[in-house]
């Protein structure tokens, strides 16, 4: 037919900008669980080492995201690489003085999720725009709400820090690991 034409890459840029593999996911998961067990099973003397622990936690994530971005097949690898390079560097100023800043510390952590929540907001609302299936919804929203709670958050934020993180953490980690799960679904139904 004169008028149809076969669809390309560029037709789909953001493609596979959410896809990991299934075992990158599973260990986030676990990473986030043990984590978060930690920060809520030992909040009050936890302040500064959460921000420590969640200093780490942004260095790793900003590392491992920006990597697979770089590894994937994708077209536009460019969010992942800019979410993960925004993590470390925030997870960096984060671990470079805990004690001195730990109000700034709060305002970064929330910052950083607000910021890696609208995105994958964004490349899940246009993967769903192009008819795909995408598991990034309910990471995006926990990155919002997470984000939104530490930066709205009165001035006990300093020392809630630790249970609202350990708590965003499970749930983080849970999702991921139920990620992990529908991808490695996926692959071996496809």
């Amino acid at each position: 037919m004169a008028g149809l034409s076969t669809p390309t890459t560029n037709q789909a840029p953001f493609k596979d900008a959410l896809r990991r593999p299934w075992p990158e996911l599973a260990g986030i998961g676990i990473v986030n669980l043990a984590l978060g067990v930690v920060m809520v099973s030992w909040p009050g003397p936890t302040v500064v080492a959460a921000t420590v622990i969640l200093g780490l936690h942004l260095m790793v994530s900003g590392v491992v995201g920006a990597v697979a971005a770089v590894r994937s097949d994708s077209d536009t690898p460019w969010p992942g690489i800019l979410l993960g390079s925004i993590a470390m560097v925030v997870g960096l100023l984060v671990m470079r003085q805990p004690l001195r800043s730990l109000e700034l510390a709060v305002l970064m952590v929330g910052v950083a999720w607000m910021f890696w929540g609208a995105v994958t907001l964004f490349l899940y609302l246009a993967e769903r725009v192009r008819g795909r299936r995408s598991p990034g919804l309910g990471e995006a929203v926990v990155h919002l709400l997470g984000g939104a709670a530490v930066l709205t958050w009165p001035i006990n934020a300093v020392r809630s820090l630790a249970l609202v993180s350990g708590v965003f953490l499970l749930v983080m980690g849970t999702a991921a690991i139920g990620s992990a799960l529908h991808t490695r679904s996926a692959e071996s139904d496809g």
